[in-house]
C-alpha cells in the first residue's frame, strides 16, 4: 500500500444508521418520560438527523434546532429542505440574539411556544438544550424543562446499531 492508495468505502446503510439513532433518542425520551427534546448543538444535531449545514458560529449561536419526540414527525427549523430525515422542515424559532435584536418580544418567542403546545402534554416534560435566558423563561410554568445534555449524551454513547 502506497501513501495515495485509498482504502474503499464500507458498504454501511447510512439510512439505516439514521433511523438507529432516531430510535435511541426516542428510546431515551421514553425512559426519562421526556415529551420531546429540543437540540441546538451542532454535536446532536449531526446525530439526531445526520444534520451538516450549520456554520461555524452555531456552535455558539444556535441558529438551527431540531424537534424530536417521543412520537410524531422530527422536525428541523430554519434549515433547507436537504435534512432527509426530518419529517418537517419549518422556518427558524429566532433563539438568539443575533436573530432577533437586543429584547425578546412576545413575537420572537412565539415560535418556541407554539411548538412546545404542539408537542409537550401541559405540563409535560421538554428536555432542551443551550437556549436562550428569555427563551427558558417563556416556558418556566408551563412545561417541565430538563437539561439535554444528559440525555443525548446516553443515546450517543451508542454511535449505530448492529450490524
Amino acid at each position: 500500500m502506497t501513501g495515495t492508495d485509498v482504502l474503499p468505502r464500507p458498504d454501511v446503510d447510512l439510512d439505516a444508521v439514521g433511523r438507529y439513532r432516531l430510535g435511541r433518542i426516542r428510546q431515551k425520551l421514553i425512559e426519562h418520560e421526556v415529551d420531546a427534546v429540543l437540540l441546538t448543538s451542532p454535536v446532536s444535531l449531526r446525530y439526531a438527523v445526520d444534520f451538516r449545514e450549520y456554520q461555524l458560529f452555531q456552535s455558539r449561536i444556535p441558529t438551527y434546532a431540531v424537534l424530536v419526540p417521543a412520537e410524531g414527525d422530527v422536525i428541523v427549523f430554519g434549515a433547507s429542505n436537504d435534512v432527509p430525515l426530518a419529517d418537517q422542515h419549518r422556518p427558524g424559532l429566532m433563539l438568539n440574539t443575533f436573530e432577533r435584536g437586543m429584547r425578546a418580544t412576545d413575537s420572537s418567542l412565539q415560535g418556541l411556544a407554539e411548538v412546545t403546545n404542539e408537542f409537550v402534554s401541559t405540563k409535560g416534560r421538554l428536555a432542551i438544550e443551550r437556549l436562550h435566558t428569555a427563551d427558558i423563561a417563556s416556558l418556566v410554568g408551563k412545561v417541565d424543562l430538563i437539561d439535554a445534555e444528559p440525555l443525548m449524551e446516553a443515546a450517543r454513547s451508542i454511535k449505530s446499531g448492529p450490524a
